[in-house]
């Protein structure tokens, strides 16, 4: 699959792309993925959704419930309570996947018999509409998990997701410190910055995984994969195979499992000007790394490299372009760990931080992120015992860090990727964890009322810009035409 989704392997990509949908879902335990995995534009990746508008912020839906809640206050645990107390939790994951997320919310019925959660992955299928209809009618569930972060963010927008800094400045037991900030910071509204969700397991969009048997056979030291963009176009040209005039493979495809952002932050490139208000797909870095990805179409031919694209296989199995040989160097997120000790346990490779540009030492180090977002829908009726439940979903370092195993993702509480118990992990998936405490991480879209549009309209043009139908700033100048208004209209209320 190709395009520019978010999804739990997105964004999963989101990660992993456009889309809504980084940074893929990055599940590399299931055996039925949750959520198509990061994706790129014309560009293969897997897809969380590639290319695809979130169905909650683009689709004429039920208006939430608005009416206004009781403020939480300060009392004993509802865990404690003297009374059965049923909660239901819908996420967007199936199989494995689903089985791997109820490890938490399982270890605290554990702690509090008297606490009952129901799971249902129902919503891996249905997307957040059956999210939106439940909060209509008034019976939502207590809680959301989606790898849909537009989708998510557009219902809280619309009225429909309880906004926790009453619970969070209540409980003294919960420091969101402690959790990966960049996503924490990707569920503050604009421009109140009020906390409407919170992260449920990351993946990083950006690693950078190469063969160092492939290295090696080229005489490069497999110890020293490239640090600039500059050294990443060089060593991967090495590997370009042509048979007479036909290009039949490239040391590394920009649009496979990589989202067009990652290249604009590899150039020190900003999305959003919080203190004007305005977005800035036109930053001089946004440019530059977009002019960097249509001129690297330039060398190899727009149609050699989505023909390519579109040959290869499958991202979760041996066919994945990686696994199969078919690249030296990809973009990938976390789970590419889980998939090559299943499919393909022979293939020799490391991970690296992605390249940055050398004329912008100041981007060295950057990267980008997806992750889940969890909340707790407006009008659901055990608020407070939801609360207790997520507040240990993320601060429980235990049963945080065996998900993250399970699933070959990367923790969202920080102190749980140096804990005891990440020895358990792959050498390789903690050396993502260890980009993803120590990297600057990045995600896309940025946290504004109408990220989905902004999102959905920068993947459009960048096809375009790609396929020479536009240039870099006409296409810039043509989202911010097309998205601006609609920011100012909603900031306006």
């Amino acid at each position: 699959m190709h395009a520019y989704n978010f999804t739990r392997r997105s964004m999963l990509q989101g990660m992993l792309a456009v889309g809504i949908g980084l940074f893929v879902a990055a599940c590399g335990q299931a055996t039925s993925p949750a959520t198509p995995a990061p994706s790129n534009a014309a560009p293969a990746q897997p897809t969380p959704a590639s290319g695809a508008t979130s169905t909650a912020a683009s689709a004429a839906q039920p208006t939430p419930a608005t009416t206004s809640e009781p403020t939480p206050a300060a009392h004993a645990s509802p865990a404690a309570a003297n009374r059965i107390i049923n909660l239901s939790w819908w996420m967007a994951s199936r199989g494995d996947d689903l089985l791997a997320f109820e490890t938490s919310p399982k270890a605290y019925m554990a702690k509090h018999p008297n606490v009952k959660i129901e799971f249902s992955g129902d919503i891996a299928g249905t997307g957040l509409s059956k999210v939106e209809a439940a909060i209509a009618a008034g019976n939502p569930p207590e809680l959301v998990q989606t790898w849909d972060y537009a989708g998510a963010s557009g219902i809280y927008y619309k009225g429909g997701i309880t906004v926790l800094d009453d619970y969070i400045k209540a409980s003294k037991d919960f420091d969101i410190t402690r959790l990966e900030p960049a996503t924490t910071a990707a569920c503050r509204s604009v421009p109140d910055g009020r906390q409407w969700a919170l992260p449920d397991q990351l993946y990083v969009t950006s690693d950078l995984f190469f063969n160092t048997k492939m290295f090696q056979d080229k005489g490069l030291d497999p110890t020293k994969p490239p640090q600039t963009l500059e050294e990443l176009q060089k060593v991967a040209a090495l590997f370009d195979v042509r048979k007479g005039n036909q290009l039949q493979a490239v040391g590394f495809h920009p649009s496979a499992f990589s989202s067009p952002q990652v290249y604009a932050f590899a150039f020190g490139g900003e999305f959003y000007d919080a203190d004007k208000q305005k977005i800035t797909p036109d930053h001089p870095g946004v440019i530059a790394g977009l002019q960097w990805l249509v001129d690297y179409y330039k060398v190899y031919g727009v149609d050699n490299l989505r023909r390519l694209l579109g040959g290869y296989g499958q991202y979760q199995s041996a066919q994945n372009p990686f696994l199969a040989g078919q690249v030296a160097l990809t973009t990938f997120w976390d789970a590419m760990v889980a998939y090559r000790n299943r499919y393909a346990p022979s293939v020799q490779y490391d991970q690296a931080w992605f390249p940055y540009a050398a004329n912008h030492p100041e981007a060295k180090g950057f990267g980008t992120i997806g992750f889940n977002p969890t909340f707790i829908p407006k009008g659901a009726k055990e608020r407070d015992a939801a609360w207790e439940v997520l507040k240990f979903n993320e601060m429980d370092v235990d049963t945080v860090l065996e998900t993250s195993i399970l699933l070959a993702n990367t923790p969202h509480l920080l102190p749980a990727m140096e804990s005891p118990g990440a020895s358990k992990a792959d050498p390789l998936l903690r050396k993502c964890w260890d980009y993803a405490a120590k990297g600057k991480m990045h995600f896309f879209p940025p946290p504004i009322p109408v990220n989905a549009q902004y999102a959905q309209e920068w993947k459009n043009q960048v096809d375009l810009m790609i396929g020479g139908k536009v240039t870099v700033k006409e296409g810039v100048q043509k989202i911010i035409d097309l998205v601006q208004p609609q920011l100012d209209k909603a900031l306006r209320g």
